[in-house]
């Protein structure tokens, strides 16, 4: 079964355009550890209208595992975080189901 990492972010306006860019760095880094993609879209409807959603997808949660391992020991990938744009709102991971 896939699984689905998505995570939220609130962003101000006069950021969007970095954080899209660092979106994209963390794009490339989190396919090379084993992602099979990843997207990013803004909250159209409901009580997150406006916030980002950052979607990335796996084949099973030993890859997802994996890519989280080699992002936490990856220095790059720290120094991203701490200059991160925008406010993380939510993280779900989600197992999918076959049908």
């Amino acid at each position: 079964m896939a699984i689905v990492s998505m995570l939220m972010f609130e962003i101000a306006q006069e950021d969007v355009e970095e954080a899209l860019q660092q979106i994209a760095g963390a794009k490339e880094m989190v396919m090379s550890m084993g992602a099979n993609d990843l997207r990013v879209g803004q909250v159209q409807t409901g009580q997150y209208t406006g916030n980002w959603l950052v979607t990335s997808w796996f084949d099973n949660m030993e890859a997802f595992g994996k890519m989280n391992d080699a992002m936490t020991a990856s220095p790059e990938y720290q120094a991203m975080l701490a200059n991160a744009k925008g406010t993380l709102v939510s993280r779900t991971i989600i197992r999918t189901v076959d049908i």
